[in-house]
């Protein structure tokens, strides 16, 4: 489930979000895009489970270029902040951002 340090990551001001749930986020960036970030628990082996061994997590980035498009894995992120922040910098890319922009910003922030 997405803390509330993460949803403040996420509800940027420069994304509109779609759909927002406990572990799924579905949102569209800047150029357009959409994307979707899955918080994902790993799986554990029964040995793990009986020791208590504690569950890791990481998050699952889907890309999409258009309503008509499916979505794809763009890739899987430790934390949410980097998988914002290869959101941010694929628009950047993508828009020919120069200077200063939004990437900066999110890190001088956190």
């Amino acid at each position: 489930m997405f803390n509330k340090e993460e949803m403040n990551i996420i509800r940027r001001d420069f994304f509109s979000i779609s759909v927002e749930g406990e572990s799924v986020v579905e949102l569209k960036s800047q150029n357009g895009d959409w994307w979707m970030i899955l918080e994902v628990q790993e799986w554990l082996s029964r040995h793990q489970i009986r020791v208590k061994a504690p569950r890791a997590v990481f998050y699952r980035l889907m890309h999409r270029h258009g309503d008509s498009d499916a979505f794809h894995e763009h890739g899987e992120y430790s934390s949410v902040l980097d998988a914002v922040l290869e959101i941010i910098n694929h628009d950047d890319y993508r828009l020919k951002h120069r200077g200063r922009t939004h990437f900066e910003e999110l890190l001088e922030e956190v």
